[in-house]
């Protein structure tokens, strides 16, 4: 489910992320979605070697490639874009699981 929050960007990344989605005609709270999802998974990758995904990171940015291509149909991307929320839930899942064990 999806919460409306308001969030404070400097101009840069808000230039950034509209230009991003003007470019590959998504909304700008998908892009923002996207990038954060993104850097989740690879935050937990670098936090956590061991960390095994579905998308290894490789695949992370293949999958990424994919989404942003203009020759995508809207299901495809939006298939896509539910897997790398998928993972990046599990990352956060993983990396919880184990800064509790930490503690």
């Amino acid at each position: 489910m999806l919460k409306r929050q308001q969030v404070l960007l400097e101009d840069w990344m808000t230039d950034h992320l509209k230009e991003t989605a003007e470019k590959y005609d998504l909304s700008f709270s998908e892009v923002l979605r996207l990038t954060l999802c993104i850097e989740f998974i690879d935050t937990t990758f670098r936090l956590y070697p061991k960390y095994k995904s579905e998308l290894s990171k490789e695949q992370l940015i293949r999958t990424q490639k994919k989404v942003l291509k203009d020759t995508q149909t809207v299901e495809k991307s939006h298939h896509l874009m539910s897997k790398i929320y998928f993972e990046a839930r599990k990352a956060l899942e993983f990396r919880k699981a184990h800064s509790n064990k930490t503690k």
